[in-house]
């Protein structure tokens, strides 16, 4: 599909393929509805694997889940009942499959409860032992994507004209991105920018001075305007709302 500005929908952009996906096969639907599945709308997954935590993956579904097992350690003898629900939710995050990876006498204390165990047993759970001698490969590759929160929304700038330029001519072409400090540039101009603080900003500082870091496009963020920030920001135009990018970055680092 052509690109022709931020208003407009782009094959490149994830919220795009996630709105078809939601509303594919859909007929006679008030504006309503409409409104309430494209909401409801996430993301596709594109392969690979999601390393998450148990809170995390609430309300998500997949294939195939590898619960890796926190020990003994963390919980104590008797768990919290809030750590054995999180372990619930995790059990019933997978369609087809659910694999616990756990250290013989060290595990969730749930999972060694005689009840849970008989339970297993009667779903034809079967037990195996995992190599453990297996080589390392060289380097592992994985994406980190931050949420809208972890972008500075009213950055100056992406509020002035300038910025405003380089998001509609980054929407028109997804050409390359560059992070470059906090700032993520295309050969226009800046795109987006990080926060100074917070978990994501602290996590991407260490990967990049751990490895190597490619940044890419994910989706186009429209942000209403608040009049405080716009004014904060040296902004004096009449527009309602502005546009930024929402960055993914690929990390690849060596395995010590």
């Amino acid at each position: 599909m052509a690109v022709t500005g931020p208003g407009r929908p782009s094959g490149r952009d994830r919220a795009w393929s996630a709105i078809l996906a939601a509303t594919e096969g859909l007929h006679g639907l008030t504006q309503g509805a409409l409104a309430l599945r494209i909401d409801a709308a996430r993301p596709l997954a594109r392969g690979g694997v999601v390393l998450s935590t148990f809170h995390s993956a609430k309300g998500s579904e997949f294939d195939h889940v590898f619960v890796l097992s926190e020990g003994l350690r963390g919980h104590g003898r008797i768990p919290p009942v809030d750590d054995t629900r999180a372990l619930y939710v995790a059990l019933t995050r997978a369609r087809e499959s659910v694999t616990l990876l756990r250290r013989e006498g060290d595990c969730h204390p749930s999972l060694l409860d005689p009840d849970f165990q008989a339970a297993l047993q009667r779903l034809g759970a079967e037990s195996f032992r995992v190599p453990t001698d297996a080589p390392w490969p060289a380097t592992i590759r994985y994406q980190l994507t931050p949420d809208p929160g972890d972008l500075y929304i009213s950055a100056r700038e992406v509020l002035l004209d300038e910025g405003r330029a380089a998001v509609e001519a980054y929407a028109r072409a997804w050409d390359e991105l560059q992070l470059q400090h906090l700032q993520v540039r295309s050969l226009h101009g800046v795109v987006a920018q990080l926060t100074r603080t917070g978990r994501f900003t602290q996590r991407l500082g260490a990967a990049l001075r751990q490895g190597d870091v490619r940044t890419t496009g994910a989706t186009i963020l429209r942000c209403e305007r608040d009049d405080e920030w716009y004014a904060r920001a040296g902004y004096d135009g009449d527009a309602t709302h502005h546009h930024l990018v929402l960055p993914e970055f690929e990390i690849t680092q060596p395995l010590s």
